[in-house]
């Protein structure tokens, strides 16, 4: 039973806002007392910590589990200081980006805090501004300076660091000592990269572990930073900041507050989250520390933010040319929100990932060659580079993106990536070409499409955007120009002609646009391609790639590795690694990386004899040195990396194989098979090459492969069978809990589980039979044995609820409130759980949400045999 708490709204003099479940915990761990929740107020929609620190009570609220940005740091804000009016001034606490620099030796596990420097009071938002003319960005808008209570404490909080005076290992030792998750991760690099190459940069290491504080600009946005290139120009830019987020421009002038930041990455695409709790940690100290050194009585004298607010109000409202700026602020959010609805998609990582890999001089001969500056400069048009495995089309692909851009050329590019589902639809292809040429104000199509489908959740047409995508193009005046990546690697199979689609799309946009639309695009020269671009201009890479992968050999043996054996030796590896007739990019790095193994000169003259003669031989020769004893373990996990429908965490894949670290993965799988991809709350793992799946996929008619005969290689049908039995069974075993936000933090494939299995299943329908026991596992989730399951699985996963916010959706499901199994075992087109379910009296029509009933939600996705069994039985 809850106890009443003695205090009241009006006794919290101190809002303290984190975004993060990860920095609510080491906030709330670190309240000297927590008291008891208050009543729930309706009007406010927030959830609450209440606890106090010295002398000050202090009400802690965080941001919706899987809801970051601006808006939603605002949205907090409000109802907070809506609700508790004796609020003086707020802290907004929890993990940030570093952005280190020869005047700022800003380290893992160090503290920023925002304090006015130059131009801006602390905070910018870096991506609120208007381009000139000549390329030339200004931001507009001001953010508010702290309150000048906490500029006084953080004064008074240095003045007693340099005295000794101040320390935070006491807040930080006790609670590493009761949740050793916050504590200093002795376990973890601190690795800053260079930002223009894949390479450490050289630091004198820190005589210990203690935190150092950094005060000056935090840059603030609505996207992660993850991009050190980008970074390194945005801070030149804007002054110098130290740290990139993305709440704090939400709160500054409408929630005067302090913004301090514990630093888990460099803002880099090198991040992942083992450092999170330990910077969560820092920041909530430092917050505590500086609270200890105000007075209450001072708080007390202190205006309320509402009070604080109005007079701002009342300034604003006399200066007709900072209203005006609010206003066009207003109207760029509004426009943000719809071009955010309109395409989510990072469509410049794989672009970044091309350019840090490219090896500097190759790919040089493309922006000379007259084929292609013919088209550049004077021949609008499609121009098609096609090559073979592992040629180097992608990082070519990157050098002509890069060429383009000299110019400040109207320009829109993407990359088609097997192991991404959501860069092979084309529709998504579509929304963000239709992004990335859209200029302000928007134009009518955009606007349209937002008034017909962002309020009802449906989703446009290809028909749709495609004549959005026509007026936009049409709406430029200038030149402008399409780059489009790996045809090849947009699906064609039965289920999913997405490749269909792409190639009449792009004939379509050459013949509609041919006076200013000039497209380029890659691909291997697959017989649907060659037969649809056979017309167009073309470059055969064959007759450019041998000098190129001449140039990354010699490249690699100067600067790799390999660069410390004796120039003998050195020459011997150049001549048996270009001896070979057929030069590839993707082979040559796997022989530079078998060659890397080797500890003596006889060795490395063994392997340059066995060298392996192409891709395919040099995959089987990298399965066959894998431990008999992890093979099985390594099939499994190939399996998951070639057939899952979106990119898969290290984490979740160790789930998936029941590893219990999720290091153990890349100890069985090497590098030449797999990568890593380090994203914002984790690394991503994938297989380091399309010509490797190309490799481990046989493409047979149906699944029954056994691993005896094929040793690693699968059917597809077989890996979606096993992948599909893994995941339902992780659904079906939640049969004796109650599944909530704690559950798929702990369970990490839990996520991917609800979302796919049905997907997988369905890829396989036709060869069901083939899979009893997947089958059997499909018709036991919806039995009324496992009703418990099915209703879990809603929890984490609804297909007619599209506004949950993350992995997990809390609002409450009941027997009653959801559709019953017959309506989705019939949209799924699981014909055999559909006739076991009519046998046990379900009841027809089975009424759903998206679909009114069973039978229209079949009949919507082509189930004829379901349809007509519906309606012969109901």
């Amino acid at each position: 039973m809850s106890t009443e708490s003695p205090y009241r709204a009006e006794d919290y003099t101190v809002g303290w806002i984190c975004a993060l479940p990860v920095e609510l915990a080491a906030s709330a761990e670190l309240l000297d007392k927590e008291h008891p929740r208050l009543p729930q107020d309706k009007k406010d929609s927030n959830s609450y910590t209440f606890g106090s620190i010295g002398e000050h009570n202090v009400v802690i609220g965080c941001l919706p589990f899987g809801q970051m940005g601006l808006v939603s740091a605002a949205s907090v804000a409000m109802q907070m200081k809506s609700r508790f009016q004796s609020i003086r001034f707020g802290l907004m606490v929890g993990i940030g980006g570093g952005v280190p620099t020869e005047s700022a030796d800003i380290r893992l596990g160090d503290v920023v805090a925002s304090l006015p420097s130059g131009q801006y009071g602390g905070v910018v938002q870096y991506d609120l501004g208007k381009t000139l003319t000549g390329g030339q960005n200004i931001r507009t808008g001001s953010l508010n300076a702290p309150p000048q209570i906490l500029l006084t404490a953080l004064a008074a909080l240095e003045s007693a660091m340099l005295r000794e005076k101040f320390d935070l290992e006491e807040s930080l030792s006790s609670l590493g000592a009761r949740l050793s998750k916050f504590a200093y991760p002795q376990t973890l690099q601190d690795h800053l990269y260079k930002s223009t190459y894949d390479q450490l940069e050289e630091r004198d290491e820190r005589d210990n572990t203690d935190v150092a504080i950094h005060y000056g600009t935090i840059a603030s946005g609505n996207q992660v930073m993850k991009d050190g290139i980008e970074r390194d120009r945005l801070s030149t830019e804007l002054g110098g900041v130290l740290c990139f987020e993305m709440e704090a421009a939400g709160l500054m002038n409408n929630f005067p507050c302090l913004v301090i930041r514990g630093i888990c990455d460099y803002a880099d695409s090198h991040k992942n989250k083992g450092w999170q709790p330990y910077a969560a940690a820092v920041a909530a100290a430092f917050a505590k520390g500086l609270l200890g050194l105000i007075p209450a009585t001072e708080v007390a004298m202190e205006p309320t933010i509402e009070e604080t607010m109005k007079d701002l109000t009342a300034m604003v409202a006399e200066n007709n040319d900072l209203s005006q700026r609010i206003e066009e602020k207003v109207l760029t959010a509004e426009e943000d929100k719809i071009l955010h609805w309109l395409s989510a998609t990072s469509f410049s990582k794989p672009q970044n990932t091309a350019r840090e890999t490219r090896t500097p001089g190759t790919g040089q001969w493309l922006p000379e060659l007259k084929t292609y500056t013919d088209w550049r400069d004077s021949a609008p048009g499609l121009l098609w580079l096609h090559g073979a495995a592992g040629s180097g089309k992608t990082v070519l692909c990157s050098t002509a993106i890069e060429d383009i851009q000299k110019k400040e050329r109207q320009l829109a590019y993407w990359y088609f990536q097997f192991s991404n589902d959501t860069t092979q639809k084309v529709g998504n292809l579509m929304r963000s070409l239709i992004r990335q040429l859209s200029t302000t104000p928007l134009s009518d199509g955009i606007s349209r499409l937002w008034h017909d489908h962002n309020r009802t959740g449906s989703e446009p047409g290809i028909e749709e955007l495609a004549k959005v995508l026509d007026e936009v193009i049409d709406g430029h005046k200038e030149q402008v120009f399409i780059v489009m990546d790996a045809l090849d690697e947009c699906p064609q199979t039965p289920d999913q002609p997405e490749r269909v689609r792409l190639l009449a799309l792009l004939l379509n946009l050459s013949g509609k646009h041919s006076k200013n639309l000039h497209i380029l695009v890659t691909s291997r020269p697959e017989h649907d391609i060659h037969s649809a671009l056979i017309s167009y201009p073309s470059i055969n890479l064959e007759a450019f790639v041998a000098s190129d992968v001449k140039h990354f050999v010699k490249s690699s043996l100067q600067s790799g590795e390999l660069k410390v054996w004796g120039d003998d030796i050195k020459q011997e590896i150049e001549d048996g690694l270009l001896s070979i007739e057929t030069k590839r990019f993707r082979w040559a790095d796997l022989q530079i990386r078998r060659l890397q193994s080797c500890y003596t000169n006889d060795q490395i003259r063994e392997a340059l004899r066995t060298i392996p003669k192409s891709l395919e031989a040099a995959y089987e020769e990298t399965l066959k040195n894998i431990p008999k004893k992890d093979a099985k373990i390594a099939r499994l996990i190939l399996i998951w990396l070639a057939s899952s429908f979106r990119p898969m965490t290290i984490s979740e894949i160790a789930a998936a194989v029941c590893l219990p670290h999720p290091e153990f993965v890349m100890r069985i799988c090497t590098s030449m098979l797999v990568t890593l991809i380090h994203e914002h709350t984790d690394t991503v793992i994938k297989l380091a090459h399309f010509s490797v799946k190309e490799y481990l996929v046989l493409d047979t008619q149906k699944g029954m492969i056994d691993e005896e005969s094929f040793g690693y290689q699968f059917s597809s049908e077989l890996a979606h069978a096993t992948i599909g039995n893994a995941a339902i069974s992780y659904i079906l075993d939640t049969n004796s809990i109650d599944v909530s936000e704690q559950t798929v933090i702990e369970k990490s494939l839990l996520p991917y589980s609800a979302d796919y299995w049905f997907q997988h299943a369905a890829a396989i329908s036709e060869y069901i039979a083939d899979f009893p026991h997947l089958r059997e596992q499909i018709d036991r989730f919806f039995s009324p044995d496992y009703s418990k399951s099915y209703l879990n699985w809603h929890k984490i996963y609804d297909w007619d609820d599209n506004e949950h916010g993350g992995p997990y959706n809390s609002k409450p499901k009941v027997p009653g409130q959801h559709p019953p199994p017959l309506y989705y075992a019939s949209l799924f087109g699981f014909d055999h759980s559909v006739q076991t379910l009519i046998e046990r009296d379900a009841e027809i029509p089975a009424a759903g949400e998206t679909f009114e009933n069973a039978c229209i939600a079949a009949s919507i996705h082509g189930h004829s045999k379901i349809v007509a069994k519906l309606l012969s039985d109901g």
